[in-house]
């Protein structure tokens, strides 16, 4: 049974809990710095901003969503230096490395702009709160979790380490853009249609 599919906005009933995939955050972020966001990115601000009125400590998110925004800009700006060099990310910071130091350091403002945002936000960032019967060791439960999502779906690897995260912590319903989260079992996913 694939995931209970509900419209990020008009938020008409918000979630005990919902977990803050990097895209929603991203879409979030987009939505405030530029002229004309996009219905998804307007979308995912307005679903933040109802999910933390209504219930303040309802909306969370984790490390790995923050990093992967911030990495966001940083990644672009790299992508664009490999692409002009006709090279690819990995070789241009391998064997550009002047190149590589150079887009990174270019894309440092955007990502302090992101930064900026994020620490604005009025969202919860935490680790999963693991049950005791799971493990002692949160790092072991969510590898445990993730290694059984990856046999089950055709997800990327970050994808599935979002929702180990948020299934360890007892929150079933996740806010995203991302479509391959809709043939997850057991999920609640908050997308834009």
């Amino acid at each position: 049974m694939p995931a209970v599919v509900y419209d990020l906005a008009p938020l008409t009933t918000v979630p005990s809990s919902v977990y803050l995939d990097t895209s929603v955050l991203l879409a979030a972020y987009r939505a405030g710095a530029k002229p004309s966001p996009t219905p998804p990115e307007q979308a995912s601000r307005a679903f933040i901003v109802a999910a933390t009125t209504a219930r303040p400590d309802a909306a969370w998110t984790s490390i790995l969503a923050i990093e992967e925004a911030c990495w966001w800009p940083i990644a672009e700006e790299i992508r664009g230096a490999a692409n002009r060099l006709k090279v690819s990310p990995s070789r241009l910071k391998r064997d550009h490395q002047r190149e590589y130091a150079r887009a990174y350091r270019a894309a440092r403002p955007k990502a302090d702009q992101l930064m900026h945002f994020l620490k604005g936000l009025p969202v919860h960032v935490r680790h999963p709160r693991v049950p005791r019967s799971t493990s002692a060791q949160p790092a072991r439960a969510i590898c445990y979790l993730v290694h059984r999502l990856f046999r089950l779906y055709d997800l990327e690897m970050a994808d599935l380490f979002h929702i180990a995260i948020a299934k360890l912590d007892g929150t079933d319903a996740i806010a995203t853009l991302d479509k391959g989260f809709l043939d997850v079992d057991g999920i609640e996913v908050y997308t834009y249609p």
